[in-house]
Parts: structure tokens; C-alpha cells; sequence
């Protein structure tokens, strides 16, 4: 554990909640194996020791074979509160998000294709098998994967804080500075998702810029079908874009392949344990990653963000596409010239004949933000010719092809002379290093020698020594202090302050990383044979295509979801047994989530709502146990069912068609449960990107060339989805805890406005509540309100305004029918109510339940009411002990007091009884004999006890009767 608390204490600050659970695998039984999961919170750094007691059992259970655990895992960003055992926690749950969480996933679950990966010499296959049967090498493999990451994200100053081995790959934790919190200026529900969504785009943008660095030093070799730089990309996890998201606890092993199930059995395999271990922690010397001790700089949040929205605007069309041809127009002809000289053309037709691959553009648009990122770090006088030789390496080591290189860096030089930054009797020398650049890179991508590869773009930025920009760059600082206002606009140069040339430079070369990234993930794959397809067998070659691609290992029940309806798509077997079984799991978990006491929804409420003309229509309003309130419209089934056909993909019918019901009651639900953490189902956008990382592909790609089998597996998921969530909603329907219609909603928030509007006073008893206003009567195990008729009458007039057309007779009927209030007479208590007045005695209990469904500060209103409660009671007891003073002095002074005076002064026969009790107490604890007699009632000194007696003077207090 030594190495995790470091990791603790460099994470966390006092007082933040660590939430720690431990997952087991699904499936099968074992013979004294537990498969429980358990989830525990922790104070940091109070519960410490608790905490590490808890992971330390886990650890040796799981290494003694009788915890068929995954793994111990921790919350990466902190929980706002504590919660019970066995609770997990959502992203509603967490507090803040100091940190940015990244897991790289080396060694997979299952490759469909050979494919073999190395650093530095070290060759792995990236399977979890494989790793497991050579530990060492993937153990070695790890360390310098991290090590070169490491160095190259230090060169950006975007290094992590930590870096663990999780037995299959990295997890790098980074800092966050501002952390990332809910904007409070937004409504709930969009704060919620602003804040994930802040969190995913700071994900998005650090994802591309690691993989951007493991391009330029990791080696892939694959079969057909598996792109290189695709393969790099989908090692960098989506699946952790998750502000909620839990790490692996270091220390503690990774056991996914230890425990197996064969034949039904859960069996336990120690060689398929692997060792987990703290790598780096910046604030400790580290020899192996070259690093003093001091603590690397915190990611700067809004600048990530940035970042990422500004490459949105790269053209995402044919007119950025990957090719295998080249083509240069409009070019200078001296550029030609030189090109043909260096034997370009033929350079080009060995790189087409390899199946060497480049992203060329053709939009302006997009071309032109890349000159503007080149301009923004145009390099002073003495250092152009080696920049215009060495940079464009960092182009084309990103997958951008030869012609957009010379362009935007010819289009750059234009520029540069424009703003008298560079000579235009220099171009001769800027095209021969253009030139040398590309035909160079071009040779060494062929696999020529070269004494210096021709890819060493850094050297031209960073010192030798150390990760600072090179002292040759500080004269740029003037350079872009002097631009006109609309270039610095047009380069988006700050216009206040000195600039920081080392910030300046890293930051471009961040920005420009991901520019590249995008540019080179929007190009759109297009075959070059020319010859179009029948569209009768496009379905067919598609999933015979598919087929061959399909290679995921799902992390979450919609994955599985999606992973089992695309691989029954594309089998040629009946495999309808399988998505039943898929619909089986989903119908599971949404019922443990609406159905479960552990699940997020408190309560629901049954609304009809009546219309005018047409059926009423109906919704149901949930509670969340977070405070969230939604109504969702209860979606119109007619006689929905699902059908799932000889090509595996579930369709819903409802009515007579094949189609889908209207989304939106299910969309807003979804949004809803969201504020819990809860997910119901994936967005379209999310089902793609899932879909073509399943498939080896980018979600273009997959979405362009494959739309009709992409089309069948979104029908297909949410036909599942809207099925299962109809069932639910059925059950709902019939366990609301309420039933009302529009109009009773009407009268029961009237009801609430009464209750809160009216005093309260407290009784003894229901028989001796005051019928001028609300009494509490409070007995054993509960208390009761007193609702007088009358007051509900005058009430009712006073808010007549508020009732908006309601009558009284409805206010009448949801005291019985949903406030479950009991009618009774009393006598009345003030001279204006002769006889007997009518009273609905209500449970305090139910007017808060009720108030929970209704009242939108449910929890203020509690508050509210149970104060003057008690302040109510508060008074009653000392009115009892004002008048049990007084008729004290009396029995002492007279010998004995008779009931019957009690009684005419307090008005009622309960309150009477309590003082007359508590004289009798009051004289005792005083020294007196007391007798009590009967006929008629009344209490006695004792006569040779009778004397005078001093009783404590009490402020004045007005009782029943007016006296003091």
C-alpha cells in the first residue's frame, strides 16, 4: 500500500471522499469463491487505515483464489458526501474534478487480426493472453512505453503527476488547473451537463495529443485490415471520458485472466495474476524517466477545452480524404522543378505500390488554420532554413500528406513576407528544405538509411538539454508584439502583457497536434477502383467486410449490448437466442435501477392528465433520491412488440409498422436519470463511435461505408432499449405511490399551500385540538395533524386566486384519497362554531411523502413544517406548566383541588387529566402526602402535612381560559 498512499497524498486533500469498490466477474460459481462486489467511501485522510485494511483483505483474498474480483478500484475525482456500503456513486456524486484520468490499453482482450507492437526494441503481442504468458517482456514493455510517453508529453509540459502499471497497460493521472466544477450560474440540469461535457472535451483533447506522441515512436505491425495509427488510437480508452470514472488501485493484482469459467464453474488460475505498481509520482526522483523530484505543472483547463473546440472546425467532408496518389497544383513551377529533380514522382509510385497512406486537403478553410498554427511560431532570422527542413517531419509523422505540407508551408512563407518577417529573395532556399523535407521523409518511410533519421523535428525547438524551448526562438516575442491588431486577432496572439515565448511555442505545437489529429480523422476513404457496387449486395459485402473486423472487449452492459447485436448481425448463424438473452440483461438493470430500494428513484407519482377534447393521456412524475423531479409522459404503446427476424436485428412493431415510437418521453427520462449518474441508453452519436471501434475503424469510415448495416444495429439497439424501458414503465405505472389526476395535482399543492400558511398549535390528544387551527398530536410512533373544515374554507378563499378555476370539492377529495385523512367531529372550541365541527386528521408522514412528489424545495418545506411543530409543542408544554404551577399553590394553600376546576379552565378533558397529573408530581417532589379521591375527583394533602410552601414565580403565560 506504501505506493498508493503516495499516490493519495499527491491526488487528494483533507477531507475528500474516496469511493473504493471491488468488482467481480460475471458468470459461473466457484466452491468457496465469492463473486460479490462491494463498494465502500472513505474520509481522506481520516479513514485511512480503514481504507487500507479494506483493499489489503481484497488483495489477499483475491491472491488466495476466493475473490473472483477484476481488481480493486478507486474514484479518481473526489465524492461529495459519504454514502452507505454497497452504494456506488455517479458523476452526480462527484464533488469536483482536480483530475484528468487517462488509460491506455496495451493488451487487449482479443485481436481479430496478427498484430505485433514494439518499443525500443521490445516486441509484445497486445493480447491479455500473451501478456500473461510472457510477463516479463510485457512488464518491460510497459515500463518504456511509459518512459517514451512520458518524455514526449514532457516536452509539451502537459507531463502527468502519476503513472501506474495496471498489469495490462498505463493509467496517467494529470492534474487540472482550474479543476473542473458546475457552473452555478447554470439551471440544475444544464449544469450537470456542462460539467461532464467540460470534462469530455478536456478528455478528447489530451487523448489525441497522447496518441499523437505514441505515433512517432510506437511501431505497429498488422495484418490486412488494421490501420496503424487507428490501432494507436483505440489504445487510449474512451470508455474513461468519465468524470465518475474509478482507476485500478496499484498494489493490488489484476486478476481478469485468474478466474475462468468452464462448464458453469468458476475456477481459479494464480499464473493468471498479474502485478500492478506505482511507476511515477513527480514529486519523487525517478531515474528510469529522468525526472528530479520537483512536481510537473498542472494541464491548464480552459486552454485543453479551448483546444479542443477550435479543431471543430476542420471540414469533416470529401474535401479532406486519404490517398495513395499525389498531385500538385498551382504550385510554384520551381517547386515542380525541384521536386522532379529529387526523383519525387518516382518516390510517390513506391509509397502508392507499399500501400503507404497519406490525409491530403483540399478545403481552404482547413488549410488556412494550418498556416495560421505555422505563423504563430514563424522562426526568427537564422533559424528558417532548418525549420523549413526539419518541421514539416512533424506533418507527415502525423499522417498529412506531401502536397497539403508544401502548401501550408509555402502559404506560410507568402505570409511571413507579407509581414516582413521573411524575404522573398529566400524562396529558392525555403523550397529545396521543403523539398529535402518531404522527399527525405518520403525515402525513410521506404525504409531507406539515413545517418540521422529525417523525422527530428525537435531539435529545431528544444534546447539540448531539458524540455525549454531553444534560446534561437526569444526574438519572436518581438515579432509577434509588433503584429497590427487583426493578424494577432487572425492568430489569436494575446494583446496584453509580455508574451512567454516557452508557453507560446508549446501551446501552438498542442493546438497544432490536435488540428493534425482532426484533419487526419475527418478524411474521408474512398475506394480507387471507380467501380460502383450494385446496391443490392452492399448490405452483403458489408457484412462480410464486417465480419472479418469485429474485435472488442465490451466494459459496460450497453456495450455488450451493442457488441452482441453487431456480431449477431454479421453471423451467418440464427442468433435470435443470443439478443433474447441481450434483452433479458437490459430488462434486468433497468428494473434494478427504477424497481430496486438501491437504485435512484425515490418515489413516483401517477398524473392523468385530462384534455378537453380526446382521451386523457398519462405521465408519471419521478423523484429522485437526489431532490430531481421530472414528468415523463407515459409513451402510447399500441400493442408494441418486439420481433426479432432471420437477420438476428430486433425491430419493434408497433401497431402494424416497423418503426420506432416517438423518442422524446424516453430522451427526457434518460436526461433525468442522468442527474443521478445513471445512463438508460447511449446517444446516436456514442452508438457509432462505439460501433466503428468495434470494427477497427473510425466512425466516418464506418458511418460512410457501411450506413445500412450501421442503420439496422441503431434500430436494432433501440428497439431493445425503448421495449425494455416500456415493460418498466408499465411497472411503474402500477407501483406509483400516487394516483392523481391534473386537477388533484391542483388541489394537493393547494393542500400544502394550506398547511404551511395555517399556525399550528399541539394537543394532547386528537378530541382536544383546537378547531380554530391546525393542531399536532404526537403519539407513540407518529404525529398527527388536525385540519378544522372551517380553515380549510377560509383558506381556500384566500387563495381562491392560486386555485385557478378549481373547486372545493376536489381540495375535499384528496384529503381522503391521497392524504389518506380520516374525517371525525369535534366539539368546537370558539362560540362562533356551536355544536360539533368537522376536522380531517392527517399523518404527518403523508403530508411529507406527499410533499416530496409535489413541492419543488421538498426538503425546505420539511423543515418548515416540523419547526412549527415543535415550536408548537414547546408552547403547550409550558402553558401544562403554567397552569400545573398555579393549581399547585392552590392544593397546597387550600388542601385539596378538585378536578372539575381543572377542567373548566383548561376546556378539555385530555389537557386536564396532564395538569392534574402534574400537580400532583409538582407537590410530591416538594415533600407531600397526596391522596387522590374520587367522587368527585380531586386530590388531597394529607392534613397534618399541610403548610406553606414556596413555588418558583414563572413569567406570565396565557392559558385557555385568559388566566395567569
Amino acid at each position: 500500500m506504501n505506493g498508493f498512499e503516495k499516490l493519495l497524498e499527491r491526488m487528494f486533500v483533507p477531507g475528500d471522499i474516496i469511493e473504493v469498490r471491488v468488482l467481480s466477474r460475471r458468470g459461473g460459481k466457484g466452491h468457496n469463491i465469492s463473486t460479490a462486489n462491494r463498494v465502500r467511501h472513505f474520509r481522506y485522510p481520516d479513514d485511512l487505515k480503514a481504507m487500507a485494511s479494506f483493499i489489503e483483505n481484497a488483495r489477499r483474498r483475491i491472491e488466495e483464489g476466493t475473490w473472483a474480483a477484476h481488481g480493486v478500484y478507486f474514484s479518481v475525482n473526489p465524492r461529495a458526501r459519504l454514502k452507505k456500503d454497497s452504494q456506488g456513486s455517479g458523476e452526480e456524486d462527484v464533488k469536483y474534478a482536480p483530475t484528468l484520468f487517462v488509460d491506455i490499453d496495451v493488451f487487449k482482450k482479443k485481436i481479430g487480426t496478427e498484430v505485433w507492437i514494439s518499443v525500443d526494441g521490445i516486441r509484445v503481442m497486445p493480447t491479455k493472453e500473451w501478456a500473461a504468458s510472457n510477463k516479463e517482456t510485457a512488464k518491460a514493455f510497459l515500463e518504456r512505453l511509459a518512459v517514451e510517453l512520458y518524455s514526449r508529453l514532457a516536452e509539451l509540459e502537459m507531463a502527468p503527476q502519476i503513472i501506474t502499471d495496471s498489469g495490462f497497460g498505463l493509467q496517467m493521472f494529470f492534474a487540472l488547473n482550474p479543476p473542473i466544477e458546475r457552473s452555478e450560474e447554470l439551471p440544475p440540469i444544464e449544469r450537470q451537463r456542462d460539467f461532464r461535457e467540460r470534462y469530455r472535451d478536456a478528455f478528447r483533447a489530451l487523448k489525441t495529443i497522447i496518441a499523437d506522441a505514441m505515433r512517432e515512436f510506437l511501431e505497429v505491425e498488422a495484418g490486412e485490415g488494421i490501420d496503424a495509427g487507428q490501432f494507436i488510437e483505440s489504445m487510449v480508452d474512451d470508455a474513461v471520458a468519465d468524470v465518475a470514472r474509478v482507476a485500478r488501485v496499484p498494489e493490488v493484482p489484476n486478476s481478469k485472466l485468474a478466474y475462468i469459467v468452464e462448464d458453469g464453474q468458476l475456477k481459479f488460475d494464480p499464473e493468471g495474476l498479474m502485478e500492478t505498481r506505482v511507476l511515477f509520482i513527480d514529486i519523487e526522483e525517478n531515474e528510469l524517466f529522468r525526472h528530479g523530484g520537483l512536481e510537473n505543472n498542472p494541464l491548464d483547463t480552459e486552454a485543453l477545452i479551448s483546444m479542443a473546440k477550435k479543431v471543430e472546425r476542420v471540414k469533416t467532408s470529401s474535401r479532406v480524404k486519404a490517398t495513395t496518389t499525389m498531385e500538385f497544383r498551382d504550385i510554384d513551377t520551381k517547386m515542380v522543378e525541384l521536386l522532379e529533380q529529387r526523383d519525387f514522382p518516382r518516390i510517390m509510385e513506391r509509397a502508392r505500390e507499399q500501400g503507404i497512406e497519406f490525409v491530403e486537403v483540399e478545403d481552404e478553410d482547413t488549410v488556412n488554420l494550418l498556416v495560421n498554427r505555422i505563423l504563430r511560431m514563424y522562426p526568427p532570422e537564422g533559424i528558417r532554413h532548418n525549420f523549413f527542413l526539419q518541421f514539416p517531419s512533424f506533418f507527415m509523422l502525423r499522417g498529412i500528406g506531401p502536397r497539403t505540407t508544401v502548401e501550408v508551408f509555402i502559404k506560410a512563407f507568402r505570409e511571413a513576407v507579407t509581414l516582413g518577417w521573411d524575404e522573398e529573395g529566400e524562396l529558392m532556399d525555403r523550397l529545396r528544405a521543403l523539398v529535402d523535407a518531404v522527399v527525405n521523409f518520403l525515402r525513410w518511410k521506404l525504409g531507406e538509411k539515413f545517418p540521422r533519421p529525417p523525422t527530428g523535428w525537435r531539435s529545431i525547438v528544444f534546447a539540448q538539454e531539458g524540455r525549454k524551448v531553444a534560446p534561437h526562438w526569444l526574438p519572436l516575442r518581438s515579432m509577434l508584439a509588433q503584429l497590427p491588431e487583426e493578424w494577432k486577432e487572425r492568430l489569436d496572439i494575446q494583446t496584453s502583457g509580455e508574451i512567454d515565448v516557452q508557453e507560446h511555442v508549446v501551446s501552438t505545437i498542442q493546438s497544432l497536434n490536435m488540428l493534425l489529429s482532426k484533419v487526419r480523422g475527418s478524411a474521408s476513404r474512398r475506394s480507387r477502383t471507380g467501380k460502383k457496387q450494385d446496391s443490392s449486395n452492399i448490405l452483403t459485402e458489408s457484412l462480410k467486410d464486417l465480419r472479418k473486423r469485429l474485435n472488442y472487449s465490451p466494459k459496460t452492459l450497453h456495450e455488450e449490448v451493442l457488441y452482441g447485436l453487431a456480431s449477431a448481425l454479421v453471423s451467418e448463424e440464427d442468433r435470435r437466442e443470443e439478443v433474447i438473452n441481450l434483452w433479458n440483461e437490459l430488462l434486468k438493470e433497468y428494473e434494478r435501477i427504477f424497481l430496486s430500494k438501491e437504485g435512484p428513484v425515490r418515489s413516483v407519482v401517477k398524473l392523468r392528465k385530462e384534455k378537453n377534447t380526446g382521451p386523457a393521456t398519462t405521465g408519471l412524475l419521478l423523484i429522485l433520491n437526489n431532490g430531481r423531479r421530472d414528468i415523463v409522459d407515459v409513451p402510447t404503446q399500441n400493442g408494441a412488440v418486439l420481433s426479432i427476424e432471420e437477420d438476428n436485428v430486433p425491430k419493434l412493431l408497433v401497431g402494424k409498422e416497423k418503426k420506432l415510437p416517438d423518442p422524446r418521453p424516453f430522451v427526457r427520462l434518460n436526461e433525468l436519470m442522468s442527474t443521478a449518474g445513471v445512463t438508460l441508453f447511449l446517444t446516436q452519436e456514442r452508438v457509432i463511435e462505439l460501433l466503428a471501434l468495434m470494427f477497427g475503424m473510425d466512425s466516418l469510415e464506418f458511418e460512410a461505408k457501411h450506413s445500412k448495416a450501421a442503420k439496422l444495429l441503431l434500430k436494432g439497439y433501440y428497439s431493445l432499449v425503448y421495449r425494455s424501458l416500456i415493460s418498466v414503465i408499465d411497472l411503474l405505472k402500477s407501483m406509483a405511490v400516487i394516483d392523481v389526476s391534473s386537477d388533484q395535482e391542483k388541489a394537493i399543492r393547494l393542500v400544502l399551500d394550506i398547511i404551511a400558511l395555517t399556525p399550528i398549535e399541539a394537543a394532547s390528544s386528537v378530541s382536544s385540538a383546537d378547531t380554530m387551527v391546525i393542531t399536532a398530536v404526537r403519539g407513540e410512533d407518529r404525529v398527527d395533524l388536525v385540519v378544522p373544515l372551517h380553515v380549510l374554507i377560509e383558506r381556500f378563499r384566500e387563495l381562491k386566486t392560486l386555485a385557478g378555476g378549481l373547486k372545493f370539492d376536489s381540495v375535499l377529495e384528496v384529503l381522503t384519497k391521497v392524504f389518506s385523512a380520516k374525517e371525525l367531529y369535534l366539539k368546537a372550541s370558539n362560540e362562533r362554531f356551536l355544536g360539533k365541527d368537522k376536522v380531517y386528521v392527517i399523518k404527518l408522514q403523508r403530508i411529507l411523502d406527499v410533499a416530496r412528489a409535489f413541492v419543488p424545495d421538498a426538503e425546505g418545506f420539511e423543515r418548515a413544517l416540523i419547526s412549527s411543530i415543535e415550536e408548537a409543542e414547546e408552547r403547550y408544554r409550558r402553558r401544562i406548566n403554567d397552569l400545573a404551577q398555579k393549581f399547585a399553590r392552590a392544593l397546597v394553600g387550600y388542601g385539596e383541588l378538585e378536578f372539575e376546576r381543572v377542567y373548566a379552565t383548561t376546556g378539555d378533558v385530555a389537557t386536564a387529566r396532564e395538569v392534574f397529573k402534574r400537580v400532583r408530581e409538582l407537590a410530591e417532589e416538594k415533600g407531600h402526602i397526596i391522596r387522590e379521591e374520587e367522587n368527585p375527583l380531586r386530590l388531597k394533602i394529607q392534613e397534618d402535612d399541610i403548610e406553606e410552601v414556596e413555588y418558583i414565580t414563572v413569567p406570565k403565560a396565557v392559558t385557555g381560559s385568559g388566566e395567569e
